[in-house]
């Protein structure tokens, strides 16, 4: 997130450490509560009342991070991250080397594509802003038209500098966006 390490060989890392399996998997998506930044559901929900399309692109495996987009009402078909492979005995054997998001430029090429598709319907202004706290989401500006930094959780110095816009909670954003006319204010 940092950009001290390639996303592949990151992902190579953590899992020849964690031995994860469905198994272990399930588990802890069923004991463990899903604890979100505070703020970002009332700035989901603003962004989707104000006709605004949210996708969450993102390094992590996809069975965690589409908690989170269930949890936050986006559409699976919304969301870009690392499938795992099994083996028959549900063990992790690898990751989709296939999906973007598996490599160090693939959230711009997510983005890209997301944006090119977007840009096809004539009823919709397009525009693509990415939001983001890793080095790798600064990076998919361009094709973004504009890039949010993210401190909320940590804060990186190399983000930081990557735009003029960075936001230490999901509220300053929120606001910020209310001002920009992207989120329409609250009556």
């Amino acid at each position: 997130m940092d950009g001290t390490m390639g996303v592949t060989e990151a992902l190579e890392q953590r899992l020849s450490i964690l031995g994860l399996s469905k198994d272990l998997i399930r588990r802890f998506l069923d004991d463990t509560p899903l604890q979100l930044t505070p703020g970002v559901e009332r700035l989901f929900a603003s962004l989707r009342s104000s006709n605004v399309e949210v996708y969450l692109v993102s390094g992590g495996i996809f069975e965690l991070v589409d908690r989170v987009a269930k949890k936050l009402r986006v559409p699976e078909d919304h969301v870009f991250a690392n499938r795992l492979i099994y083996s028959d005995d549900g063990v992790v054997v690898d990751f989709d080397r296939q999906q973007p998001t598996s490599r160090s430029d693939g959230k711009k090429e997510v983005v890209a594509t997301i944006k090119s598709q977007l840009s096809g319907d004539e009823s919709k202004m397009v525009g693509v802003l990415v939001v983001g706290d890793g080095v790798t989401d600064a990076a998919a500006c361009p094709p973004a038209d504009a890039f949010l930094g993210f401190g909320g959780v940590i804060t990186r110095p190399s983000v930081q500098r990557a735009t003029p816009f960075f936001f230490h909670s999901f509220d300053e954003m929120h606001t910020f966006l209310q001002h920009c006319g992207l989120i329409a204010h609250s009556s």
